[in-house]
């Protein structure tokens, strides 16, 4: 059943629990090992949009409501909290937007396979939940400026005197990754004098990683840091500094998705997110559920 949520009221609607892990937003503060609350360092948002100087002239109140397509799976980004309730980063992002420029907004909420049809079919008027940017998505889909972008992060032990790992500091060592995965790729193009070690389950290449059968491990960065601040890795490890980007291998962007032509809602929505980064919003947003920053 599909579930309707009102941007305007402030709040989401209950939803059935789903099974994806729901990531806790992030805190004042937070504890070091024997417990003690320290202060947070502050986590470090870019302006990663380019905001353009001449925006098309446009009067985004021609845009009266707007039904975002969405799915729970997609954590820390669109899912349903421990109360049921519909949240993540491109949930709040999405309700800002509305906020700021005065739209009703719905958010209906559907299997991640059911996004794209239900598009075309007219039951929704963007879609919020990660759809890549493909040479067959171009062809029926639209797409804002992407708003945010995860970038490959290492993940070493916290007593791993590595600072910085780079192809020098790493030459030698054993670095995990999935097998098969972009990030593999990326190291096996970059990190060649690296003993590259692969793995079928993220959970097999954590394990290596906790318990010292691997020197590092190379992925995604929300992927590492949310694993890394759960009970699960038993507080062993910490993302090393220095966040790697290359357009061949890494760094899908996120944006929100429009049907193809629809240029005066993808053009609104532009202008929203391009105002949600120059006011800083979406810097409050992004720490309201990331633990630290991704890049």
């Amino acid at each position: 059943m599909l579930v309707a949520l009102l941007a305007a009221s402030g709040s989401a609607g209950a939803l059935a629990q789903t099974n994806a892990p729901a990531p806790q937003p992030a805190d004042e503060t937070k504890t070091d090992q024997s417990g003690e609350a320290r202060e947070k360092t502050a986590i470090v948002v870019p302006l990663f949009r380019h905001v353009e100087p001449n925006p098309p002239s446009f009067e985004a109140q021609t845009v009266r409501r707007v039904r975002f397509l969405t799915d729970v799976s997609f954590p820390p980004f669109s899912y349903a909290n421990a109360n049921g309730s519909l949240t993540g980063l491109s949930v709040a992002v999405a309700d800002a937007i509305c906020n700021d420029l005065r739209i009703r907004c719905e958010f209906i909420v559907k299997p991640y396979a059911e996004l794209e049809p239900a598009l075309a079919n007219g039951e929704g008027d963007a879609i919020l939940s990660g759809v890549r940017m493909t040479e067959a998505s171009f062809e029926t889909l639209d797409f804002t400026r992407p708003y945010f972008r995860s970038l490959g992060r290492f993940a070493v032990q916290r007593e791993n005197a590595i600072e910085r790992p780079d192809r020098k500091a790493l030459a030698g060592k054993r670095i995990g990754v999935r097998k098969g995965s972009a990030h593999e790729a990326f190291l096996n193009a970059h990190f060649t004098r690296s003993n590259i070690l692969q793995y079928d389950q993220d959970a097999q290449m954590r394990e290596a990683l906790r318990t010292g059968a691997v020197d590092a491990l190379f992925g995604d960065a929300v992927q590492l840091m949310f694993w890394i601040h759960s009970e699960t890795s038993k507080g062993c490890c910490r993302i090393a500094d220095g966040a790697f980007h290359d357009r061949t291998y890494l760094n899908a962007p996120l944006s929100i998705a429009v049907k193809r032509g629809n240029r005066k809602l993808r053009d609104v929505l532009d202008h929203g997110l391009d105002r949600l980064q120059t006011s800083g919003q979406f810097t409050r947003i992004y720490r309201t559920f990331f633990p630290e920053s991704v890049w």
